[in-house]
């Protein structure tokens, strides 16, 4: 992106900024795939929650040449710190000292590593990848070797459970201790494997579906997670909950102009309908 362009798009932004000063915030996108269209179109997705097809891939992904210019945009406009300094800062209650976006992406998929990740690494994005293990042996995943790859590069690798569930509903005649057990094998089975591969700790978690209750905050504190992603799109601030983190989800259908829109200051629109 032409530096004179970056400049008339934040134009607003700027003028709107300068006339009410506010706190500095964080703002966390949530990607998903990065493929071109001709990998993504048409494909359907069985969840191995509730076992029904879902052809929502097409918004869940950005093309490579959408996501290397919304990647631009934010390196030559706002802060991309790293999920640790976010976690850092807002464990003291220290202000930002600048408005940032920290870049996310759920999932398993090998175009993870094939498109997105040199494109993070382009621009000396420090992303963080919540990591779905349980589909890593199917046809089109990461290996190992590409998560840590991308870990040892700087990308940060966090958890998005074993197998995909909404971790706030029990199951069909489920009591309150067996839920607890599945739920706790989700957070922790998937945290030992990832930290077991990478060789570092693996503190931070998004929640499938955006799913949650204060019993899966209550075994994610015990299981060592430091905070956990929403799908709830809202800037985040020093005194957050660590646990309810904001997040928006990023779709195929947004041009440029839409995507600087979304961080305005009184940008709350919800895109959980594409949560994945």
């Amino acid at each position: 992106m032409k530096p004179l362009l970056a400049l008339l798009l934040l134009l607003p932004l700027v003028t709107q900024a300068a006339a009410t000063p506010q706190r500095n915030w964080i703002k966390i996108l949530n990607y998903h795939e990065v493929a071109p269209e001709s990998e993504i179109k048409n494909r359907e997705y069985l969840s191995l929650d509730d076992k029904k097809k879902s052809t929502r891939a097409i918004y869940l992904a950005v093309t490579p040449d959408k996501f290397d210019e919304q990647m631009m945009f934010l390196k030559e406009s706002y802060a991309t710190p790293s999920m640790n300094e976010l976690a850092g800062k807002m464990e003291k209650n220290e202000p930002f000292k600048e408005n940032g976006v920290i870049v996310s992406l759920d999932g398993w998929a090998d175009c993870i590593y094939k498109y997105a990740f040199p494109i993070l690494r382009k621009y000396s994005i420090p992303a963080v990848i919540y990591i779905q293990t349980g589909n890593l042996k199917a046809k089109g995943a990461l290996t190992w070797d590409q998560i840590k790859e991308m870990s040892d590069s700087g990308i940060t690798i966090g958890s998005h459970t074993i197998n995909h569930p909404h971790l706030s509903k029990k199951q069909k005649n489920e009591g309150a201790e067996d839920y607890e057990k599945r739920v706790s094998r989700e957070l922790e089975s998937s945290k030992g494997e990832i930290e077991s591969h990478i060789g570092k700790k693996v503190e931070f978690f998004a929640y499938p579906y955006g799913s949650f209750n204060d019993e899966v905050i209550r075994l994610l504190k015990k299981a060592g997670y430091r905070n956990a992603a929403t799908v709830l799109w809202d800037k985040n601030f020093p005194d957050t909950d660590k646990f309810k983190l904001r997040r928006r989800p990023v779709t195929n259908f947004m041009r440029l102009p839409d995507f600087v829109k979304i961080f305005r200051w009184d940008a709350e629109d919800s895109h959980a309908e594409f949560a994945d």
